[in-house]
């Protein structure tokens, strides 16, 4: 039923797709059906993840990550949908317990930020998500890397080379 979904409609949203492929996931998983039995002579036996993404020819990991998205609280997942949220980043803070999803939503909105990929993993890393953390990892000012001297480098030369 939910395939049929996919077929009537251009454009899904995330969330949509998401919970589709959770729920026909669930299906897939609780046949109790023997699907080694029914193969071809050498065809490989496949994963729910693989033969859901066979059927929408997508990977299984993009279909894992899809269905990752159903485990973000409704705020998040509403901003994956509207793309205010970047979609491997809500993947990425999916793995986040309930509450720090909260905290890290209240951080968005109050400072009107977008999260990158690359910032979602380091909130992911954090020990503890608080409102200070987020403010150090996002607005924190990062001193300048000092440019290299020529001391660095003047183990390779000879003493007697000028400078030009």
């Amino acid at each position: 039923m939910n395939h049929s979904n996919f077929d009537q409609r251009d454009e899904l949203s995330y969330s949509e797709r998401a919970w589709a492929y959770e729920i026909e996931f669930k299906n897939n998983k609780h046949q109790g059906r023997r699907t080694d039995l029914t193969l071809a002579h050498g065809e490989p036996k496949l994963s729910t993840n693989e033969q859901l993404g066979k059927e929408d020819e997508i990977s299984a990991a993009q279909i894992k990550r899809y269905r990752r998205l159903t485990k973000l609280i409704p705020p998040l997942l509403y901003l994956v949908d509207m793309k205010q949220l970047n979609f491997l980043a809500g993947v990425n803070l999916s793995y986040l317990s309930d509450e720090s999803q909260q905290i890290v939503y209240s951080f968005i909105v109050e400072n009107k930020i977008n999260i990158s990929k690359a910032q979602s993993e380091e909130i992911k890393k954090l020990d503890d998500i608080s409102y200070d953390a987020l403010f150090n990892l996002f607005f924190e000012v990062k001193p300048k890397p000092k440019p290299p001297t020529i001391e660095k480098y003047r183990k390779y030369f000879d003493k007697q080379m000028s400078y030009e």
